[in-house]
C-alpha cells in the first residue's frame, strides 16, 4: 500500500511491527525481504513519488574542509532514493549502478594507521550476500576477473601481475530501485510505504536503550508518531547520523553517541585525477579495449588496474585502483571547472538564491572568461571550432571509444583516474 502521510490526521499513532526509515536501496531491499510475513512492515519516506524542490531542500547542509559535492546535489529525497540521481546513459545499455566487491585486505587492521581496527567480519562472510545482491541489482552472469570480459582481442596491460592486476567494475540499471522494488513493496499485503513522512526524532525508553517510536512531521503541517517493535534507519551515512544526533531527549549527546563518534569518520570513494599516461604510439588504442566501458554477454563493465593485497600490505598503502579515459593531446588546456561554475551561476539566476561557494564560482567565471567564451563558440559552431575541447568518455557513461573509427585522431593520451580509499578521521 502507498499512503500520502499528509493525509494522516495530526497527532495520530500508527502501530506496526517493523518500521524502516528510508526507501533507498537499503530500505527497499530490506523491506522486500520481509514481504509475505505474518507481521506488518511500515516504510517511511520523506519525499514523494516525484522530485520536489521543497522536499529536496531538506538534504542541504554546510560543507567545510576539502571540496565535496553539495549534499542536495549528490542525493535524492524521494521514493527510490539516490538511484534517481545515478547516470544511466550509455550507447549500449543502462549503466546507472557501478559496483565491485570489497577486497580481502579492506577488512584488515592497518598497523601503520592509528585508530584503524579490523572489521568484525571477513570478506568470505559477505560472499553469500554478494550473490543475492547480484540478482537484485540485475548484474550479468560474469564475475569481476578480467578473463571473463576479454573479447575481440582485448587483453590486460602487460604488467607484473605480482604488483598490478586487472579486474572490472560492473554496471547495473537504476530501475530496480527507482521502479521495481517500490512497486513490489507497495503491492504487498503486509507492507505500507508512507511518503512525505519526514522522521525528525527517534524516541526511546527512559534509559535510552530501546527505540519505541519515531516522530514524523510533514511539510504541510501535520505530525504523527509511528510505534514499532523494531526500527531500521536506512537513510544513508549523512541522514542516519543527523537523525541520531537530533534524537537527544533521553541521551543529551544523541542516540548511540556516548563516545562522540556518531557522524564522524565520514568517507567517500573518491575519484581523483592522478596524472596522464602518454603512450609511445597511438597503436595502444587498439589494445586497451578492456579498459573501455564494454557490453559483454548482456552486461557492461569497465576494466581497471589494482594493486595486489600483498603490495598494499608491504607498501603500507590504502586501497586504490586506476582507470583510463582517452583524451585529446591538448586536453590539459581544458578548464572544465570554469564552465561548471558558469553553469552553476546561470542555473540559479532564476531562483534568486546564491549557490554554495558563490564567491569561488564567480572567481572561476572571471578567471576563465576566455575559456567560457571559446566553449560557447564551440557550441555555436556545432563543434567545428576548438577541437581539443572534445569531451572524452566519462567514468560511467559514454563508453565505446575503443570501437570508434577515428579514435587515433581524437585521442592521443589517457587521463589516469584514481579510485581511492580514504584514511578514517
Amino acid at each position: 500500500m502507498l499512503i500520502d502521510a499528509r493525509s494522516i490526521p495530526h497527532d495520530s499513532v500508527i502501530e506496526t511491527d517493523v518500521c524502516i526509515v528510508g526507501t533507498g536501496p537499503a530500505g527497499l531491499t530490506l523491506a522486500r525481504e520481509l514481504l509475505g510475513q505474518a507481521f506488518r512492515v511500515s516504510v517511511l519516506e520523506g519525499g514523494g513519488p516525484d522530485f520536489e524542490p521543497e522536499t529536496q531542500a531538506l538534504t542541504e547542509g554546510t560543507l567545510t574542509g576539502d571540496p565535496f559535492d553539495p549534499l542536495q546535489k549528490s542525493r535524492r529525497r524521494r521514493i527510490g532514493g539516490t538511484p534517481h540521481a545515478w547516470d544511466s546513459r550509455s550507447a549500449t545499455t543502462e549503466v546507472g549502478l557501478r559496483c565491485a566487491p570489497l577486497d580481502r585486505v579492506d577488512f584488515e587492521a592497518k598497523s601503520w594507521l592509528p585508530d584503524y581496527p579490523a572489521w568484525p567480519m571477513v570478506r568470505a562472510d559477505l560472499d553469500p550476500y554478494y550473490e543475492r545482491a547480484r540478482a537484485i541489482c540485475r548484474l550479468g552472469p560474469c564475475g569481476y576477473e578480467s578473463a571473463e570480459w576479454e573479447r575481440d582481442g582485448s587483453r590486460p596491460m602487460p604488467l607484473d601481475r605480482a604488483v598490478l592486476r586487472t579486474n572490472v567494475w560492473q554496471y547495473g540499471p537504476q530501475s530496480p530501485f527507482t521502479v521495481e522494488l517500490p512497486n513490489e513493496v507497495a503491492r504487498a499485503a503486509n507492507a505500507t510505504i508512507y511518503h512525505h513522512a519526514n522522521v525528525v526524532e527517534v524516541e526511546t525508553t527512559e534509559d535510552g536503550g530501546t527505540a519505541t517510536r519515531v516522530r514524523v512531521a510533514c511539510l504541510h503541517g501535520n505530525a504523527f508518531v509511528v510505534a514499532a517493535k523494531l526500527f531500521v534507519l536506512a537513510t544513508g551515512g549523512v541522514e542516519n547520523a543527523r537523525l541520531l544526533l537530533l534524537s537527544d531527549r533521553t541521551r543529551p549527546k544523541g542516540i548511540g553517541n556516548e563516545r562522540d563518534l556518531v557522524g564522524r569518520y565520514f568517507m567517500d570513494h573518491q575519484f581523483i585525477h592522478g596524472g596522464t599516461f602518454f603512450p609511445a604510439s597511438r597503436a595502444v588504442f587498439d589494445s586497451m579495449a578492456l579498459y573501455d566501458t564494454r557490453h559483454v554477454r548482456d552486461a557492461s563493465a569497465t576494466g581497471k588496474l589494482y594493486f595486489t593485497d600483498e603490495v598494499l600490505r608491504h607498501e603500507r598503502l590504502l586501497n586504490v585502483s586506476f582507470a583510463f579515459l582517452p583524451k585529446h593531446r591538448r586536453y590539459l588546456k581544458v578548464r572544465e571547472e570554469y564552465m561548471d561554475s558558469f553553469k552553476e551561476l546561470v542555473s540559479v539566476a532564476t531562483r534568486f538564491r546564491l549557490p554554495g561557494h558563490a564567491a569561488a564560482h564567480a572567481r572561476n567565471v572571471i578567471k576563465g572568461a576566455d575559456y567560457i567564451a571559446a566553449r560557447l563558440l564551440r557550441k555555436i559552431s556545432r563543434n567545428r571550432l576548438f577541437a581539443h575541447f572534445e569531451e572524452g568518455p566519462d567514468m560511467v557513461y559514454g563508453g565505446g571509444w575503443s570501437v570508434e573509427s577515428d579514435r587515433h585522431r581524437k585521442y592521443s593520451v589517457f587521463a589516469v583516474i584514481l579510485h581511492a580509499e580514504q584514511a578514517p578521521h
